[in-house]
């Protein structure tokens, strides 16, 4: 789902991707979802729970893509309901984000909670800092 999520993105970057505020990408793979975002000028922090998927796909797709991007990309591991790991987040932005994207988080109900919990944080941050908040999520249906 993170090909039609950053069709997605992209295709609604006047509305969603405001340069100057930050977003994050949750559960982000290889960071195509990132790449978009970043693309249309918005810095974005691109978090997997996975430090070893961050440290290989996502790093080498964000370089061989670097010249698409018109915003930095930084790279973080982040656990759903992890909290040092959440306030480590804001500290690299510096703000709170304005835009959550996630693609195939949705698969492990047993996350549902910690997933919840990371997206109201999220969401409080943004809105004690009187900024816009907007989650994107995408996911495909397994048969």
């Amino acid at each position: 789902a993170a090909q039609p999520l950053a069709q997605a993105i992209w295709a609604r970057r006047s509305e969603l991707c405001i340069p100057g505020l930050t977003a994050v990408e949750l559960g982000c793979g290889c960071g195509l979802a990132s790449l978009a975002v970043a693309a249309a000028g918005m810095e974005v922090l691109a978090t997997d729970q996975d430090r070893a998927v961050l440290q290989s796909v996502t790093r080498l797709n964000l370089a061989a893509n670097a010249e698409l991007l018109a915003a930095p990309i930084h790279l973080e591991q982040l656990s759903f309901g992890d909290s040092a790991a959440f306030d480590a987040a804001l500290r690299i932005l510096r703000r709170p984000p304005a835009l959550v994207l996630a693609s195939d988080v949705l698969y492990e109900p047993e996350l549902f909670p910690a997933l919840s919990a990371t997206l109201r944080g999220f969401a409080a941050a943004s809105m004690a800092a009187g900024s816009c908040f907007w989650v994107v999520l995408a996911w495909q249906e397994i048969r």
